[in-house]
């Protein structure tokens, strides 16, 4: 009960934070199994435009419309915010050095990680890993 409620608040407000808000109008977007197949490849690290869009077998212009009408941001603050998603979980487990952690989820740095969780969380990820495991 209160651990999923706080979850979802904490996703929320990273949504609100990395601006990835889908728009609320009506018009296209990408559909449930399209959203899993880029979600599939951006965990795999494939994360390039013009692959994403062959992904679900659009043209790139197109993609870019429908992804934005779908997560309110572009591809590459989506996929900041997925690896953000992830570390939050991954931080949990001590046994991996933050370098590890940033290295497994695509940064190119430990301070390339530090920087983009900081923006994200407001909190560094050596501080919101004590924060969590205290």
């Amino acid at each position: 009960g209160r651990d999923l409620l706080i979850d979802a608040l904490s996703e929320k407000l990273l949504l609100t934070l990395s601006g990835c808000l889908p728009d609320e109008q009506p018009g296209t977007r990408l559909s449930a199994g399209q959203q899993s197949r880029l979600a599939a490849r951006a965990d795999r690290g494939e994360v390039d435009v013009p692959a994403l869009a062959g992904e679900v077998n659009l043209p790139v212009r197109t993609f870019r419309r429908q992804f934005a009408a779908t997560f309110g941001c572009s591809p590459h603050a989506w996929l900041i915010q997925r690896r953000i998603e992830r570390a939050r979980t991954m931080l949990a487990d001590r046994s991996t050095s933050l370098a590890e952690t940033a290295l497994e989820l695509g940064f190119a740095s430990q301070a390339h990680f530090t920087e983009a969780f900081r923006q994200a969380t407001g909190f560094t990820p050596g501080r919101y890993r004590r924060a969590l495991l205290s």
